[in-house]
């Protein structure tokens, strides 16, 4: 890459090491300049935004599903909520509502027992990147 970049600039390489030590500064600093210039031209915002154009035309079926697919529950959890706000005004309702609320605490502790023991240790990883991450900068603790 070096001896091509040379020749493009039509300086001959030079065999001796000391010149090749001046040339790759040089070559350096023109992959740099190359590099800039790809980053700052149109065509590289036109190849992201046509990527994303594309994750998101191959995403949006599933995100329509998902919606099509949630919805429902979305609206029966709706309506639940607006009934029991509307019950819940009704005086002797609040220890109907108590034990109801313990029920379904009880119902679902399982399930929130498996979703923590199910996530927690990429939760686990995630802290120990982050804090090897975060000793390898040196960063100060915040206050």
């Amino acid at each position: 890459i070096a001896l091509k970049a040379l020749e493009e600039k039509g300086e001959a390489p030079a065999p001796a090491p000391e010149a090749a030590a001046v040339a790759v500064p040089q070559v350096a600093a023109d992959v740099a300049e190359t590099v800039e210039t790809i980053a700052r031209s149109d065509r590289l915002r036109d190849v992201l935004a046509f990527t994303g154009k594309v994750g998101l035309f191959f995403a949006a079926p599933f995100i329509g599903l998902a919606y099509a697919l949630f919805l429902p529950f979305y609206g029966l959890a709706l309506l639940a909520w607006m009934g029991a706000r509307a019950l819940y005004r009704v005086a002797g309702i609040k220890r109907i509502a108590g034990f109801l609320r313990n029920v379904a605490l009880f119902i679902a502790a399982p399930f929130i027992g498996l979703g923590y023991a199910l996530l927690l240790p990429f939760v686990g990883l995630g802290v120990v990147a982050w804090m090897g991450i975060r000793m390898l900068m040196k960063q100060p603790e915040p206050k």
